[in-house]
């Protein structure tokens, strides 16, 4: 069978979308892989479909986050694969040593870098064939990998232990730096074939708009316009106050998502979000990485992004079906305060692990519960590696400074006198080729994105079904 004839018999779907063909003929040619791609070009298909040329091995694929795994096990399951499983903390132990045992079983394995680090699991994956290592968002090896989730960083010696397998890591945005990060930890000895698109979305029209009342801003333009949409902030607490403001004083059907929340609850507001039956989301960056809902109106920023490449992925989750769509920041100033105060409360964290470890290293151990989750992670390779913490204070220096450096870009995109598009694609290092009216340097007219607010009376009509049937049957007519 030809690709296309695979991808029709198992997919669905006639063609390939832009990447997608060039990044899965690459794995077949047994090339690992770097693919960039932007949001909504469909990255899954490029590790799913080689399963069903090769059909034997496992696929592993590294994921950053519980509620993408299920994510993306759902949907393969609701396309008829079941040989599809995710193991990661929320599984007891029986369900996962009953993976264990049939682990050849599976054609998909979904897990997270903190659990496939655990001995026994490397263990058990040595003893079977994987035929294709999948880094799934793998910006995160240079995102999150210093002073938020320092396994990522370990996935290079992971990939080592499992004996190098193929590997694909898939991103749908990495400049040139974040590049040669991601290929500096998971390819140290072979360069990969790197396919790259545009990061441009040409149907999102971006807008900052500066005010002094975010709230007053978000109520008016819900009360004017429906969604979908999305409203990212930084404060779980905010989120939780703005979807009860949307629900009490708009009367939208909203909720608010964000890590606090039990993971029951979480994938319950999902499902919710994905069926439409609710209209916004007010979350935090807990939210949205490979969630497959195509109609998203707007994405709106409540609080501004710590960098340009997180504010580029969460805005592209509007408009995946190619329509028209909007991303809006809201801007106050001082914003900027927030993102540096996260940075550093980071930085604390560190500086007081290394004062420790350099005093007395045995404190380290025998006062862990006084240790934050990450300086326990440093500790525990620490204890391995004498040298690590010289590595770590390198490290920590460069992410820092790193940091700043997207903060500046972010706040250059904000304050620009240009259009905004433009300062985007120059940050990725590519040129703009804009059309009219692509950002609020040119005329952006909600209501020729957005679909407008029916007045209450109209929502009522559409949803009194009893009332149609009536009319269908002519059953008012009737003596």
């Amino acid at each position: 069978m030809t690709l296309t004839e695979i991808l029709k018999q198992y997919f669905g779907y006639s063609s390939f979308k832009e990447g997608q063909e060039e990044t899965i003929t690459s794995v077949l040619n047994d090339q690992d892989t770097l693919s960039i791609l932007p949001t909504g070009t469909g990255k899954s298909l490029c590790y799913q479909l080689p399963s069903y040329v090769w059909n034997h091995g496992l696929i592993v694929v590294v994921s950053p986050l519980i509620s993408l795994m299920y994510d993306q096990v759902q949907q393969i399951q609701l396309r008829g694969e079941k040989r599809v499983v995710a193991l990661n903390s929320q599984l007891n132990p029986m369900e996962r040593n009953y993976v264990f045992q049939h682990l050849t079983d599976y054609r998909y394995l979904f897990i997270s870098p903190e659990m496939l680090a655990q001995e026994e699991v490397l263990q058990r994956l040595q003893s079977i064939e994987i035929a294709l290592f999948v880094v799934d968002e793998a910006h995160c090896i240079s995102q999150w990998g210093i002073d938020f989730r320092p396994e990522y960083r370990e996935l290079g010696h992971i990939r080592e232990r499992l004996n190098q397998p193929l590997t694909l890591a898939l991103t749908a945005t990495a400049t040139t730096v974040v590049e040669e990060d991601i290929k500096q930890v998971l390819f140290p000895h072979r360069s990969p074939q790197v396919i790259r698109l545009s990061v441009n979305r040409p149907n999102i029209f971006y807008q900052v708009v500066h005010t002094h009342d975010k709230e007053a801003f978000i109520q008016a333009f819900v009360n004017q316009y429906a969604g979908p949409g999305i409203i990212y902030f930084s404060s779980k607490k905010q989120a939780e106050k703005i979807a009860e403001l949307l629900r009490t004083d708009c009367h939208v059907a909203a909720a608010a998502y964000h890590g606090g929340m039990s993971a029951v609850d979480r994938a319950k507001i999902q499902q919710q979000f994905l069926r439409d039956e609710l209209e916004v989301l007010c979350a935090t960056t807990a939210f949205g990485m490979g969630v497959n809902k195509a109609n998203i109106r707007y994405v709106m920023h409540y609080h501004m992004s710590a960098s340009l490449e997180a504010f580029v992925q969460e805005s592209g989750r509007a408009g995946r079906d190619g329509k028209k769509a909007l991303s809006i920041l809201l801007y106050q100033d001082g914003d900027e305060h927030l993102p540096r105060l996260l940075s550093a409360d980071a930085q604390d964290d560190f500086s007081t692990f290394a004062e420790v470890a350099q005093k007395d290293p045995t404190l380290l151990t025998e006062r862990k519960n006084l240790l934050t989750d990450l300086q326990q992670k440093w500790a525990q390779r620490l204890a391995k590696h004498p040298q690590y913490l010289q590595k770590l204070t390198q490290e920590m220096q460069i992410h820092r400074f790193e940091q700043e450096k997207q903060l500046a870009s972010m706040l250059d995109y904000i304050h620009t006198t240009n259009c905004r598009r433009q300062v985007i694609l120059h940050y990725f290092g590519e040129a703009c080729e804009h059309g009219d009216n692509c950002c609020d340097f040119g005329e952006i007219h909600y209501e020729d994105i957005l679909p407008p607010r029916l007045p209450k009376q109209e929502v009522k009509k559409e949803k009194d079904f009893s009332e149609k049937i009536k009319q269908l049957f002519n059953l008012g007519n009737l003596s």
